[in-house]
């Protein structure tokens, strides 16, 4: 997932967009692509907007779960955490709700995606995940305000992996997106 893909699907789950903003035919999916093969969650910004179709069910504010493992095929919910998340690589900040989720493995990459929604600050946000993707092997590079998000991307194996996290700052609270796109092996 770019940068730029990531920061629309923040925007968008954070309710940046307007109302006239066209989508898919019947996905609900804005038509921005979050990435080229991956699945879109859909993102109204509610954390109580219902599933996509491509994933299970799941309530609300729904918790973490520990030690999932991402299964070969396309997975998204809203407003929880889709069943086989890969938690292990990207955790929910603790104190954050989930907003999406959405994750797809591919005999040639691994991508997985999550918003989320806290009270934390943006360099709090960005510390708990320059943490867990560099105890992952990732490099961090410094993060840049791309108003008006600030992203912070993160790469290893020579640039075949790669991580981002993207925060926005609306009404008193930090949306954010962490992601992940790798070689399949990598993700195990």
């Amino acid at each position: 997932m770019t940068a730029l893909a990531a920061a629309a699907l923040l925007l968008t789950s954070a309710g940046c967009t307007s109302d006239s903003e066209t989508s898919d035919a019947g996905s609900g999916t804005p038509s921005a692509s979050a990435s080229a093969g991956a699945s879109s969650p859909s993102a109204s910004g509610s954390a109580s907007s219902s599933p996509s179709s491509t994933g299970p069910s799941a309530s609300a504010g729904a918790t973490e779960s520990s030690g999932s493992t991402a299964t070969p095929s396309a997975t998204s919910t809203s407003g929880a955490i889709a069943e086989g998340f890969p938690t292990d690589l990207i955790p929910l900040l603790p104190g954050s709700t989930a907003l999406t989720t959405s994750f797809e493995e591919t005999s040639t990459l691994f991508t997985a995606s999550l918003s989320g929604k806290t009270d934390s600050s943006a360099e709090e946000i960005l510390a708990f995940y320059a943490k867990t993707f560099s105890a992952q092997g990732f490099t961090p590079a410094d993060p840049e305000v791309q108003d008006p998000a600030t992203v912070q991307q993160f790469v290893r194996s020579g640039g075949d992996d790669t991580a981002n996290v993207t925060v926005v700052s609306r009404d008193g609270s930090f949306f954010y997106t962490a992601s992940i796109n790798t070689l399949p092996e990598s993700a195990k």
